[in-house]
């Protein structure tokens, strides 16, 4: 987003600005061959499937808001070209989104911050929620929607080591009383499946809980 709306450049060798937005994204792309290679390690990762009581739990603390991603297929310089009728495209499913009405919307919001007198970092922090809902064009097939919370309270941001980096990363965790999933997939390269499975299903039922634990069907060498 703050690519489309020229405003990248103005932010390289800047000192860092904390955001307190945290993101979980998920997609609606159960068994899919491009997220397994992409997202689990080349397919020995797994597939949590949210509840969808859950999910709908969430609208109700007003706390978690659960957006589509939009995929954008326009060059900025296109946008900035004069004397041509702009339009800004997108690709992938906008799940019963307006495209023409969010592309009216967008290029008013890229005439307002090009024509503003603000500083640059105080509109990126208006757009601070805004501008995790959109990506590049390259990405639509991941269908991706982004569970984003906007946390500023301190005793519910925690630090946990992760495998993917030497520095712990920040976390915040959500809390619902409803089942978070209903079934595991398994990657299409898990070995040793038959054991993990029982050991997830025991872990739910330890808790009262149930969960479907299924294999990938992709074929995947």
């Amino acid at each position: 987003m703050l690519n489309l709306l020229n405003l990248s450049a103005s932010r390289e060798n800047k000192e860092y600005t904390d955001s307190s937005i945290f993101i979980s994204s998920a997609s609606k792309k159960i068994d899919d061959l491009s997220l397994w290679r992409e997202y689990t390690d080349n397919g020995v990762g797994a597939c949590l499937v949210y509840d969808s009581k859950f999910l709908k739990s969430l609208y109700k603390n007003g706390r978690e808001k659960l957006f589509k991603v939009c995929y954008i297929d326009t060059d900025i310089i296109e946008l900035k070209t004069k004397g041509k009728k702009r339009k800004i495209r997108f690709k992938g499913d906008m799940n019963g989104i307006d495209e023409g009405k969010l592309s009216k919307e967008i290029l008013k919001l890229y005439d307002c911050v090009n024509n503003s007198k603000l500083n640059v970092d105080d509109i990126i922090n208006q757009l601070e929620t805004v501008r995790y809902l959109f990506k590049d064009a390259s990405y639509a097939y991941e269908d991706e929607y982004r569970l984003i919370v906007n946390e500023c309270m301190p005793k519910k941001i925690v630090a946990e080591n992760s495998n993917k980096c030497d520095v712990p990363f920040i976390y915040t965790y959500i809390d619902s009383d409803c089942p978070k999933y209903t079934k595991v997939y398994l990657g299409p390269k898990v070995m040793e499946w038959d054991y993990i499975a029982p050991y997830i299903k025991y872990c739910y039922s330890s808790k009262n809980k149930e969960i479907s634990v299924c294999k990938s069907s992709q074929n995947y060498r």
